[in-house]
């Protein structure tokens, strides 16, 4: 297959074609070359008008799209899903007429990325600084690299601060000016949307195409990655035959709550932080105390939880409660087999279903062709020893977990629920069609 832009072939432009031979996905991504990569984001509005009139032909087709025509010229390709991960603004998502639901909170925010070039004394971990005079959040970076990011007060614009006067300015009570380095400054509106429909026909929205957050917890990307590893484990169960396409419909119902929670969590943290900054102000200023405005009923902050769980879907939903192990993501402790090596225990498990269990675990002969078919593993836990970290309690207690390939926790045993009876609702949950 070859694939052309602006009537030469891709290779020839600094990109290469990509394609999932598992899940039968498509795709074009720059070269690694620096020049290339440059040439990528020069031609960015091109390769969005290809995004927006692809999205229209592959929800109309029946089977695959083969071309697409856009301004600048003709693109073949073939492929049986479009996963679009083409940020905040969309093209596809605009194509598809997906609205958003906003969750409240839109600020203007500097971020400024540096490079430090001499020995410097800043710590290396991340702070939320509820300065009364300006929020901000320093972070720590691979070295030698560090990034601030600074709310704008009432009436600065986005040119002044971004001025390198201004930018010293706001660094000098951090680090000596001569001690960085600026790499990048931008001005971003730091917005808290989900979209309306997360799926239509063929076609995924995913990453900033799907939800935007506020930074404050750091979940933008990794709620962008939960996306693709969620699609990523279903489509080769539904293009192999082995599940139905309805399968896909959990995509939505499993990452839209979820990605709901962490955005709210997210825009609660950005109220807390302009709280505590607004109360200190008043307390300098001798004025009244400010109220604290309300949170949601599922903000995570001083709950001692670490992040949600999927409510529906493929997942035993009578289980799921902020307490226990279903919905969840499984732990991964360093566990130490019989052989002595020391692993994780993700690595152990491998990109499989599995059956977790503190002893060995039996089943009848309608599991283990499932077992099979499914190529779930099963792992006996009482013959591994924890080096670092934990597992579930309800394993000690003698029950089992089923996990999924995302290391979801499926379900587990329970007086009314078999290891038997768990592995049928997963067939089911899964339209496991043979």
């Amino acid at each position: 297959m070859q694939m052309q832009m602006n009537g030469l072939p891709i290779e020839k432009q600094g990109y290469r074609f990509e394609h999932c031979s598992d899940c039968g996905l498509a795709y074009v991504a720059p070269m690694p070359e620096d020049e290339a990569i440059h040439a990528f984001y020069q031609d960015y509005h091109k390769s969005h008008q290809y995004q927006a009139k692809l999205a229209s032909k592959i929800r109309r087709a029946r089977n695959r799209i083969r071309q697409a025509t856009g301004d600048a010229g003709e693109i073949s390709l073939r492929a049986n899903y479009l996963i679009a991960c083409d940020g905040a603004n969309s093209p596809t998502r605009k194509a598809l007429g997906v609205g958003w639901r906003d969750l409240g909170y839109d600020q203007d925010w500097l971020v400024v990325d540096v490079e430090m070039i001499r020995p410097h004394a800043l710590p290396n971990e991340v702070l939320q600084i509820c300065d009364p005079d300006r929020i901000h959040t320093f972070i720590a970076t691979k070295d030698p690299y560090r990034r601030w990011e600074f709310q704008l007060n009432d009436g600065e614009s986005a040119a002044h601060m971004l001025k390198h006067q201004t930018i010293h300015s706001l660094l000098e009570t951090w680090t000596p000016r001569d001690s960085y380095r600026i790499r990048r400054a931008a001005v971003y509106q730091f917005h808290a949307a989900i979209a309306d429909q997360w799926q239509q026909g063929r076609v995924f929205l995913a990453g900033d195409a799907a939800h935007q957050t506020p930074p404050f917890l750091g979940q933008g990307m990794n709620s962008g990655m939960r996306d693709v590893i969620n699609l990523a484990w279903k489509l080769p169960l539904v293009l192999s035959g082995q599940c139905a396409p309805s399968l896909l419909d959990s995509y939505q119902a499993e990452r839209d709550d979820h990605a709901h929670d962490l955005v709210s969590w997210a825009v609660d943290m950005g109220h807390l932080m302009q709280h505590v900054a607004a109360t200190e102000a008043a307390e300098r200023d001798g004025e009244e105390l400010p109220q604290m405005q309300q949170t949601s009923q599922k903000s995570g902050y001083g709950q001692g939880r670490e992040q949600p769980p999927i409510r529906s879907g493929v997942v035993m939903t009578a289980q799921v409660s902020n307490e226990g192990a279903s919905g969840y993501l499984l732990p991964q402790p360093i566990v130490r087999n019989s052989n002595g090596e020391e692993i994780r225990f993700d690595d152990l498990l491998g990109a499989h279903f599995a059956v977790v269990s503190h002893g060995p675990a039996r089943f009848d002969a309608a599991s283990t062709a499932a077992i099979n078919a499914l190529k779930i593993k099963v792992i006996d836990v009482s013959t591994l020893e924890i080096v670092h970290g934990k597992l579930p309690d309800l394993l000690q207690a003698g029950e089992a977990l089923l996990l999924r390939p995302d290391r979801l926790v499926f379900g587990h045993t329970d007086p009314d629920v078999t290891l038997d009876s768990l592995l049928t609702r997963l067939a089911e949950s899964l339209h496991y069609s043979r």
